[in-house]
């Protein structure tokens, strides 16, 4: 093994070199779309060896210990474990994000979508704080190169869940444990666009992560992995623990609906609240409440619904809209149908329609409706 750690060493330092050397002294534009992806690859290759160098280090140390300080025999053997159906199911996710990521990101980065992504929160970053501009590329490149050992790492820890290793396991925990405040205080509020997407997004992640750890720390999957209480006699590991009474399995199903329709309603208010806040919404209802139509139709004052329908892209300069919004009042329920664009900041409605009852009333562009009359 050491031998391995050294031909490793060597030939990822004579591959760095050539890395660095050759756009130096052989500038060309062939160079410019594989620097940001090779740096990378070469950041995680050599944050690999660190690691593999590190554990070999610390698993000798710890031979050494162990033959100076060797143990009674216990004469005890553990069984074979049965892998528990939940444990089955995070291998395989782990294994199928860490390889398809490991294999897809390199030519993610190629494409350059990963600095088109870096590139929003970096000028926001460098605007706000120009002194940190000169250390921008190192930590686009730093983070980057994290992001594809993170890859790296599911798929082996993908494999250890599979072969119930206790690391696996302990990894999975630590992930877990430090996922949502690195997530909630660093990359979900830095790249979600628009900001107040940072809460939906949050949920979706601290649900998932909450059940993960929760089933983590059922006694029948500590069991399957050997890891047992301090205070556990080593003669209970060949019996695994009881499993879960039926009260706690309806009050634990109870719980995981209710989280995902937690999640499921974040969402959608998030999403409603950004619509309702858009200057086309405002406006097609400035439209609404000076048109005699509606207030024939629906009545006045009206109120506008919940769970409206379509969408809103928008940018400083241009945008589109394709809205339905339920309106209620005295007289009755309709929906009011938009379509708009926006150009040069300005909106400007295409076709408004009044929906009731079937009949389609078209209030904007300004025609006949003899019903409104």
């Amino acid at each position: 093994m050491l031998r391995i750690l050294v031909v490793c060493w060597v030939s990822l330092l004579v591959v760095t070199g050539i890395a660095v050397l050759v756009p130096l002294y052989a500038p060309s534009p062939v160079w410019t779309p594989i620097v940001t992806p090779t740096l990378c690859i070469l950041i995680t290759l050599w944050l690999i060896l660190m690691f593999w160098s590190a554990g070999y280090g610390i698993r000798a140390a710890i031979r050494k210990l162990a033959n100076r300080f060797p143990r009674k025999a216990t004469g005890y053997a553990a069984p074979k474990q049965k892998r528990p159906a939940g444990i089955t199911l995070l291998a395989v996710m782990f294994s199928w994000i860490g390889c398809i990521g490991s294999v897809i990101f390199p030519f993610f980065l190629i494409a350059g979508l990963g600095g088109s992504m870096w590139n929003q929160p970096t000028a926001a970053i460098g605007a706000a704080h120009p002194w940190l501009r000169p250390f921008l590329p190192i930590a686009k490149y730093a983070l980057l190169s994290i992001w594809y050992l993170f890859y790296v790492a599911y798929a082996f820890i993908g494999f250890g869940l599979w072969k119930l290793r206790a690391w696996a396991y302990r990894a999975v925990f630590g992930l877990s444990i430090i996922m949502v405040p690195v997530l909630g205080a660093v990359f979900i509020p830095l790249f979600a666009t628009p900001r107040i997407l940072a809460i939906p997004l949050l949920i979706w992640v601290a649900v998932p992560v909450g059940w993960t750890i929760w089933y983590l720390k059922r006694p029948r999957v500590r069991f399957a992995f050997q890891l047992l209480g301090p205070e556990q006699p080593i003669e209970d590991a060949v019996q695994p623990p009881p499993g879960m009474s039926w009260n706690g399995k309806l009050v634990t199903g109870t719980v995981a609906v209710a989280s995902v329709g937690i999640a499921i309603c974040s969402l959608v208010a998030v999403v409603d609240g950004m619509i309702r806040q858009s200057d086309i919404y405002k406006i097609t209802l400035d439209e609404a409440a000076h048109s005699g139509c509606v207030a024939s139709k629906v009545g006045t004052p009206f109120a506008p619904g919940w769970m409206m329908n379509g969408s809103v892209e928008e940018s400083d300069t241009q945008g589109s809209a394709h809205l339905e919004i339920p309106l209620h009042g005295s007289k009755g329920k309709a929906n009011l149908v938009v379509s708009a664009d926006k150009q040069r900041h300005t909106w400007k409605i295409n076709e408004l329609v009044l929906v009731q009852g079937g009949q389609r009333i078209q209030l904007l562009p300004v025609g006949s409706n003899p019903v409104c009359q």
